[in-house]
């Protein structure tokens, strides 16, 4: 549950096709990602975002990873206690969905 939240954090958008949560994005990706939208792409299109222009960002620099460092300690921390408990997380994992689709 934990890697589908994850995940859903990540990629979800809204119905204007807006990252719900940004956390990895740079702020000149999410400014590319909204003009793309908008019209075809073109190279030029790049050197005209904001965060590039006034150099406050570059092409090379790196994306934010540190919302992806924290939820991949928690699922290792989750999978680690479940161990130490005496529980094996892939076979809670199999369990979880077998009951899931029983419930359906």
């Amino acid at each position: 549950n934990m890697q589908i939240l994850q995940w859903k954090i990540k990629h979800n958008k809204d119905s204007n096709n807006q990252y719900l949560f940004l956390t990895w994005q740079k702020n000149w990706q999410v400014e590319l990602a909204k003009k793309i939208n908008k019209k075809d792409f073109n190279f030029e299109m790049i050197k005209e975002l904001h965060h590039i222009k006034t150099n406050k960002e570059n092409l090379l620099d790196g994306s934010n990873s540190s919302f992806e460092i924290l939820t991949s300690l928690m699922i290792l921390y989750l999978h680690d206690s479940l161990k130490l408990l005496g529980a094996e997380p892939n076979k809670l994992s199999v369990d979880a969905i077998v009951g899931m689709v029983f419930m359906i």
